[in-house]
């Protein structure tokens, strides 16, 4: 299963800092896509993060094209390190508000954790 970022800023400073912390999660997001899932339900899991919405704003969209979405809010001025932390808390968001079976929810969750000293 994938994972894709978008950016919908009001801010293009926003959208500068999200461009500079996201490669640090391009070796996550690709040993996420390697997890084999015992039930695939969805393509990707696709997350908007959005600063005209407040921080820990969270929302799932509805998306009949095979995708699990979400939009989430973050504040436009986190330095780097706290971006990439949100980052990470959003994504562990996204992957626990997915409607995964219980054993593939594990076996992110359990990647998720593995990762997480490594990028924050």
């Amino acid at each position: 299963m994938k994972i894709s970022l978008s950016i919908a800023a009001q801010d293009r400073l926003f959208s500068k800092a999200i461009r500079r912390v996201r490669p640090n999660f391009d070796v996550l997001f690709d040993a996420f896509y390697q997890v084999e899932i015992t039930n695939p339900i969805y393509e990707a899991i696709l997350i908007g993060l959005t600063d005209s919405e407040p921080a820990g704003y969270f929302e799932v969209i509805q998306n009949r094209d095979g995708f699990f979405q979400v939009l989430a809010g973050l504040k436009n001025d986190l330095d780097q390190s706290e971006l990439k932390a949100e980052l990470f808390n959003i994504i562990e968001q996204a992957v626990q508000s997915c409607p995964f079976t219980n054993s593939d929810k594990k076996r992110f969750t359990d990647l998720l954790q593995e990762w997480k000293p490594k990028l924050i």
